[in-house]
């Protein structure tokens, strides 16, 4: 079910929960879609990313928290992903969307930080292999919170740890991981 947000004529359906507003080449709500359909327009829509830093290690260095993506995830299966990534519900605001996607991940909203923002058509060149090349993309930094138990899906790095990771097994960790690792926004450095 899609419609045109501007059309004097047709009234909005109720929307789904999964509705999310495609976007003109300018980043404007061009029509709303369901997050499986929206691919398929060919128009870029909004993500939201969020890393998540975790009080220090025993040397007192902080950790990120990677979360392997689940199967039945659209955007990155089986890769190790931010805990919070996610398309914006309409109307969202980006720091709205980062919020709502921390409450799914069962974490106290911490303190958010823009790391950046990557209009429509700008990621094609940095993650050229990605669904993410038509997107519009917000990335936060999140944290730091306290040390948490981690669930079986969770792990927690320190910087050595994670360029170890990318490192040796560069396959398994997901395109917009390393966007954030390559210009420094997943550990302070």
């Amino acid at each position: 079910m899609q419609w045109h947000p501007f059309s004097p004529f047709i009234r909005p359906p109720e929307l789904a929960p999964d509705a999310v507003e495609c976007l003109d080449t300018h980043g404007r709500p061009l029509l709303v879609t369901s997050r499986k359909s929206a691919p398929r327009t060919g128009l870029a829509w909004r993500f939201v990313g969020a890393s998540l830093l975790v009080s220090g290690n025993r040397r007192g260095e902080p950790r990120v928290v990677l979360r392997r993506a689940q199967a039945e995830d659209a955007l990155f299966p089986g890769l190790w992903e931010l805990p919070v990534l996610g398309p914006l519900q309409v109307g969202e605001t980006p720091l709205d969307a980062a919020r709502r996607l921390f409450a799914v991940f069962g974490v106290e909203t911490p303190r958010l930080r823009l790391f950046a923002t990557y209009p429509p058509g700008t990621l094609a060149s940095v993650l050229p292999s990605s669904r993410f090349g038509r997107a519009c993309l917000t990335l936060f930094r999140g944290g730091p919170v306290q040390p948490y138990l981690s669930a079986g899906q969770d792990m927690l790095l320190d910087a050595d740890e994670m360029s170890g990771l990318v490192r040796t097994l560069p396959e398994s960790v997901s395109p917009v991981v390393r966007l954030m690792l390559d210009q420094g926004g997943l550990l302070p450095r």
